[in-house]
């Protein structure tokens, strides 16, 4: 499970461009729960889950995976029990190593092991009826090097990647945003047998409200840097696109509200 408490973050503190991205983010997402992100631009989606993957310095507060502080833990040794994939198709693929090299260093995720001793016949053979089963061309291209993959194939390599090694955490940042057409139809259906049970716990920023509404067990709405709803059960279930775009649109008028008084005041006082 993920626990995280009274997370804080500021860019570029002391300056005048100075942007509060976390403030105060405090959750809870159980084991095998899937929790999904929504929130207008600005709002700290990406942050959060930069801070809970240890990408992102923390200014204040505490992040538990399964019962373990690893606040303090860098994003390489957090990479043991969380699994995570971006935007990018290109971020989590090394392009000179082959689909059988990516997923041997899935499989062996916080293991002291090398890639010949995990990528042996019979793991092959498995990663290939799970490819296979996935409906993946991917199981017939093991020995290809990912960086000449189409960017779906990429991204679905990545997905698969991070629900191997059985992590305590899947975290997974709008992984269809950059695809379009095809790309982003197998990638969200890809997403859908992934994120089928049993599964680990799971934050998803949603690539759109249609994929908020549907997937998931609970819905938290960000704001500049806070949870401002959480939605979840029989809630969660009535929940329709047209709420969830009229309370993002509420969000993002006050925010706009909000700029507006601040640049009158600003001139006000110059």
């Amino acid at each position: 499970m993920l626990a995280v408490r009274d997370l804080r973050k500021t860019f570029r503190p002391g300056t005048s461009d100075a942007r509060v991205a976390l403030d105060g983010v405090t959750l809870k997402v159980a084991a095998g729960a899937l929790v999904v992100v929504v929130g207008t631009a600005g709002s700290g989606r990406a942050t959060l889950l930069d801070a809970v993957a240890g990408r992102v310095a923390l200014d204040a507060g505490s992040v538990h995976v399964d019962g373990v502080d690893v606040t303090r833990w860098d994003e390489a040794r957090r990479a043991a029990v969380v699994g995570r994939v971006g935007r990018d198709p290109s971020a989590s693929i090394a392009p000179g190593l082959t689909v059988a090299e990516h997923l041997a260093l899935a499989a062996a995720r916080g293991r002291r092991r090398g890639l010949r001793r995990c990528a042996t016949r019979t793991t092959r053979a498995a990663w290939g009826e799970r490819l296979r089963a996935l409906g993946l061309e991917l199981a017939t291209k093991l020995d290809v090097p990912a960086g000449t993959l189409p960017a779906a194939e990429r991204q679905a390599l990545a997905l698969v990647m991070a629900t191997l090694g059985e992590p305590k955490l899947l975290l997974l940042d709008r992984p269809a945003a950059a695809l379009v057409g095809h790309g982003a139809d197998l990638v969200a259906r890809l997403l859908e047998d992934l994120l089928a049970a049993p599964r680990p716990a799971t934050m998803l920023v949603a690539d759109s409200l249609q994929q908020a509404v549907a997937l998931g067990d609970r819905l938290v709405v960000l704001d500049r840097g806070a949870v401002v709803a959480d939605v979840s059960g029989a809630e969660k279930q009535r929940f329709r696109i047209v709420d969830l775009r009229a309370r993002l649109d509420d969000l993002a008028e006050r925010a706009q509200v909000d700029e507006s008084v601040a640049a009158l005041l600003a001139a006000t006082y110059v």
